[in-house]
């Protein structure tokens, strides 16, 4: 859960330093490598979870995350899309961090 909240953070943290008056694309580029790497390495203790929590169906259960991973990953670039045509480029990481952030409360609830 903290992972995800961290990611969330450093969404924000890269929407907040474009609106305040951008960044050098160096810099963008290097949260850009960071961002995937940290969104693709969620999935790893996302299936690991799964497996704990659904043990005689690990494979269906891993698959329906994987899923819902790739579902989430094409409704992004839509939502991606709309924000660059209509508010801007540096509303994109905001809407993603404020997202993930959305999600974490449910957590907790899926260990249970």
């Amino acid at each position: 859960m903290l992972a995800f909240a961290g990611y969330a953070v450093f969404l924000v943290a890269t929407a907040a330093v474009a609106w305040a008056g951008g960044m050098p694309i160096a810099v963008l580029g290097a949260a850009a490598v960071l961002l995937a790497l940290a969104g693709w390495a969620v999935n790893p203790p996302l299936q690991s979870m799964m497996f704990t929590l659904a043990p005689g169906a690990a494979g269906p259960a891993m698959a329906l995350a994987t899923c819902a991973m790739f579902v989430g990953a094409s409704l992004g670039g839509v939502l991606g899309g709309v924000l660059l045509a209509t508010v801007g480029a540096a509303a994109i990481p905001l809407a993603g961090g404020l997202l993930v952030l959305a999600a974490v409360p449910i957590l907790p609830r899926v260990r249970r």
